[in-house]
């Protein structure tokens, strides 16, 4: 994947499934999940290539709504099902202080700080003390040495001080949000639907997102197009930046912001430590699991289900490769023993129907993400194992769903007990 940045032209807003109106403040000030991004970027690419390309095969199956629209006349609508994104992070561009005066800001990317880290320490595992109400199949409890305090974490993390956390340094270094943005807010008036004019005496109030003049939003993605057969495709984002900024529409209310492809390399490449046998898996965006908090590859009794996938040049189809690549084989030497996972993040949104302006529509399901920040820990057998298990984790995405949007990405690191 190559690294863009994205550049706020003002306000963004990025709405969450709170209501907005009377005494209700619409939070519109929420860092932007990891759809919203993949979302503006492929709009980006149909307003680039509204009639299709000749990169892309045209798909024969077609579904009852694409059926209608051929049938109407209408042009063949490209997909770009390459497409893949993860992220968007706050990136700071020059150095400067916080916003007390006295922590020096470094400039990079920063990440989110992971669920375990508490003020002057790190939480980790203790030995099993007997029966316990943990859910299954978690063995561990996690707790901290260093007394509590009234001290708040800040709620990002820059790459290097997460390298050092995850090599074990036991002070990590934590950022506040207000040093990287601003939430803002704002009255607002209600639109009447059928006049689209003021509706009268609907008021609201709204929350949005101002990054500071010095930050950017950085991304990785990807985007292949090619034709079936064909073994070779064209990379549909750098035909899209190739005059060096595209214009994107981000987030709510349409705000404007421009994407750049960023010059530096390996912006996102954090340092594999040496893990040991005991690995954790920190989660930078948020997730998504069939099974709830616990994911998919990991069995009720705690295995771990994930292989090393096999080579795509060995299969001659993609669906002979996603068939051997869905054969599970025995359980990896290696078992989920503990986790630390914040309260989950529930989204929502709504669906506009294109069939009539896109007017009306229905409101999607509520769905619960496991947050950004969330560590699992792993316990393997040997060597063997834990070198297997990091090659599946390190810096991949394993969402169960909405993987190709970013969603599930994280890193490793390694753990020690806490002796109690």
């Amino acid at each position: 994947m190559k690294p863009f940045t994205i550049h706020p032209r003002d306000l963004l807003f990025f709405r969450d499934a709170r209501p907005m109106g009377g005494s209700s403040e619409g939070a519109g000030a929420g860092w932007p999940l990891p759809s919203v991004l993949h979302a503006a970027v492929l709009s980006a690419c149909h307003d680039r290539w509204q009639q299709g390309t000749e990169w892309e095969s045209k798909h024969t199956h077609l579904t009852e709504k694409e059926t209608r629209k051929r049938a109407r006349g209408q042009q063949w609508n490209p997909t770009f099902g390459g497409l893949r994104t993860v992220g968007p992070f706050p990136c700071l561009q020059t150095t400067r202080t916080s916003a007390n005066g006295n922590t020096p800001l470094p400039p990079g990317v920063y990440l989110p700080t992971p669920a375990d880290v508490v003020p002057g320490g790190i939480m980790q595992p203790i030995r099993s003390l007997g029966d316990s109400n943990l859910p299954k199949p978690l063995s561990r409890a996690v707790a901290s040495s260093v007394p509590p305090t009234k001290e708040r974490l800040g709620t990002w993390m820059h790459l290097a001080a997460l390298q050092m956390y995850l090599q074990g340094d036991l002070t990590p270094v934590t950022t506040p949000a207000a040093d990287l943005y601003d939430a803002e807010s704002r009255p607002g008036v209600g639109i009447a639907p059928a006049t689209h004019a003021n509706a009268q005496s609907v008021f609201y109030q709204a929350e949005y997102l101002r990054l500071r003049p010095d930050v950017c939003m950085l991304f990785l993605a990807e985007g292949e197009a090619r034709k079936v057969g064909q073994n070779t495709g064209v990379d549909v984002l750098e035909q899209l930046t190739t005059d060096g900024a595209c214009p994107l529409i981000l987030g709510g209310q349409r705000g404007l912001a421009t994407l750049q492809p960023q010059p530096a390399t390996g912006t996102l490449d954090v340092a594999l430590p040496a893990c040991g046998t005991r690995v954790k898996w920190v989660l930078l965006t948020p997730a998504l699991f069939d099974n709830g908090w616990r994911p998919d590859w990991v069995s009720a009794s705690g295995d771990v289900l994930l292989q090393d996938m096999p080579a795509r040049a060995g299969y001659a189809t993609r669906k002979a490769w996603r068939l051997a690549a869905s054969q599970r084989k025995a359980p990896l030497a290696a078992r989920l023993v503990a986790a630390r996972i914040p309260r989950a993040e529930a989204v929502s949104g709504w669906k506009l129907d294109g069939e009539q302006g896109h007017s009306g529509g229905t409101p999607k399901p509520t769905r619960l993400l496991v947050p950004a920040g969330s560590v699992y820990y792993f316990e393997c057998a040997d060597d063997a194992a834990a070198a297997t298990l990091v090659r599946q984790l390190h810096l991949k995405v394993k969402s169960q769903r909405l993987g190709e949007k970013g969603f599930g990405f994280g890193v490793c690191g390694s753990w020690q007990y806490l002796d109690v």
